[in-house]
């Protein structure tokens, strides 16, 4: 008989022991898969903004000469990111595509410029030596925040990751 009531007095510290110690282990799992998945995007986006700045650089002046026709548009430059940047959707990723003496063009979000067919760089900016800088944002939201309570309080934990590349114009 002894033994039958130790047992029923020791089931209740189960679900205690579990919720002092299981609970914050599972908040802690939560949090370490967020941050690794913040760096990744993070570390996408960089590689994404140079890999496409390493792109328009090579699509310079040079390579209009003698009848060529590699030129390329905006909406050449948001596929190539799209194609790149695996993993970021484009409608949460913003671009600015700027160069040495143009009007940077903005993409806010990234489809928005799918169907743009502007050349970038402009002719009369597409000189051996300009540079090209490709500016990259991407609006994070903290998963947190769908159980805040206090939901009309504005944004709270919101994070807007940036990268930028620039390069210099080589043909």
């Amino acid at each position: 008989m002894k033994s039958v009531r130790g047992r029923n007095r020791r089931c209740g510290s189960v679900m205690a022991e579990f919720m002092l110690l299981g609970v914050p282990l599972l908040f802690m799992a939560l949090a370490i898969f967020e941050v690794s998945m913040l760096m990744w995007r993070y570390i996408t986006m960089a590689q994404t903004a140079q890999q496409t700045a390493m792109y328009i650089s090579v699509h310079g002046n040079t390579c209009t000469l003698n009848g060529n026709t590699c030129t390329i548009k905006v909406s050449d430059v948001a596929t190539y990111i799209q194609n790149v940047g695996v993993g970021l959707p484009a409608s949460s990723l913003n671009i600015t595509l700027a160069c040495t003496g143009c009007t940077s063009v903005t993409c806010s979000p990234l489809t928005t410029c799918t169907s743009n067919t502007t050349t970038f760089p402009p002719l009369a900016n597409n000189a051996v030596g300009n540079n090209v800088t490709v500016t990259a944002t991407y609006a994070l939201t903290n998963p947190v925040y769908m159980f805040w309570t206090a939901k009309n309080q504005g944004s709270i934990g919101d994070l807007t990751l940036g990268a930028t590349s620039t390069q210099r114009i080589v043909y």
